[in-house]
């Protein structure tokens, strides 16, 4: 009785291994079948657009960091503002609500300039949704969407550099322990 449950197992173990190597043989032609199949179907990608809003983004936050630096700056040196009127809850509040309203202005003129058409990439995505936006309407609110992504870039270099911060306090811990 052992035997033919040897035999069994071992026949079941051949097919099997016969039925992998068939598969193994013919997924080359498959993957092939699929991949023709998908590019006649698949949609325009929309990665150069998302990154090309992005680096705008990126670039608008660069520039309105710098603005505030040195607006910050030329306050403090002329004796018109403290450095405890810097840090206020009010002054934070106006100078984030400016940032939004000054970065959505640079992102429609960067999209003006860059012909952004984020709505346009992605009406084939929408089935028509978005099949009634004219051009330009499309370049100011791709351009005002750029702009408003300025600020949770803002807030993730902020996260990146707390990070470094953080790593680098606790590289500097670490030599002194040793």
């Amino acid at each position: 009785m052992r035997s033919s449950m040897t035999h069994r197992h071992m026949m079941a173990r051949a097919c099997g291994g016969a039925v992998a190597a068939a598969l193994l043989a013919f997924l080359p032609q498959a993957a092939r079948a699929a991949t023709v199949q998908q590019e006649a179907v698949a949609a325009p990608s929309l990665w150069p657009l998302i990154l090309a809003m992005l680096a705008a983004a990126f670039a608008i936050e660069r520039a309105l960091e710098l603005l505030w630096n040195y607006l910050e700056w030329i306050l403090l040196n002329s004796k018109r503002m403290t450095a405890t009127t810097l840090v206020s809850a009010a002054y934070v509040k106006f100078k984030s609500g400016t940032s939004v309203l000054l970065g959505a202005i640079f992102g429609v003129l960067l999209a003006g300039l860059f012909t952004f058409h984020l709505f346009a990439a992605l009406q084939p995505l929408t089935l028509g949704f978005l099949s009634g936006v004219p051009a330009n309407w499309d370049v100011v609110l791709s351009g005002i969407v750029v702009g408003v992504l300025a600020k949770p870039v803002h807030d993730l270099i902020g996260v990146i550099a707390g990070l470094k911060g953080f790593l680098s306090s606790a590289a500097l811990h670490q030599r002194k322990a040793a």
